[in-house]
This record gives C-alpha cells, sequence and structure tokens, in this order.
C-alpha cells in the first residue's frame, strides 16, 4: 500500500467449503468491484486502468458469515 497501475489483495482465513465476499468502495460508499469467494483462500489482482480506479482512498471489505473485515487501500 499504497498501489500504482495494479493492487494485489491477498485473501486469507476463508476455509473450503466457506463463502465469502470482497467488495471495493470509494470513500462515499460507491462499490467499485465485488468478487465472490466460493473455495478457499485466494489472492485478486485489481487493475487500477480497467476498474477506473481514480487516485485516492478506498475501503476493501471482506463479508464471512455474520463478520465484516475493512481495510484501506491507497491508490496513486
Amino acid at each position: 500500500n499504497p498501489c500504482t497501475s495494479s493492487c494485489s489483495l491477498k485473501i486469507t482465513g476463508v476455509k473450503k467449503g466457506e463463502e465469502a465476499s470482497v467488495l471495493v468502495m470509494d470513500l462515499t460508499g460507491k462499490n467499485v468491484f465485488t468478487y465472490t469467494i466460493k473455495d478457499g483462500e485466494v489472492e485478486i489482482i485489481l487493475n487500477k486502468t480497467g476498474l477506473d480506479l481514480n487516485e485516492g482512498t478506498y475501503l476493501v471489505q471482506l463479508k464471512k458469515n455474520d463478520q465484516i473485515e475493512t481495510k484501506r487501500m491507497v491508490v496513486k
């Protein structure tokens, strides 16, 4: 962090057979990316140009079961 042309998100803590979702939102709460994990851990590569990510801070949210974990991601 910060990321420039692409951002790598390594999602851990999701067990095989467990379903989770990853959401990337700007600071206004607008969803810019969603990914559903259906089979264990995963690494997601976000391309800044492909997702039309402007410079700034984004929130990355992992939702699984009744838990939500939120981290910040800075794009330059």
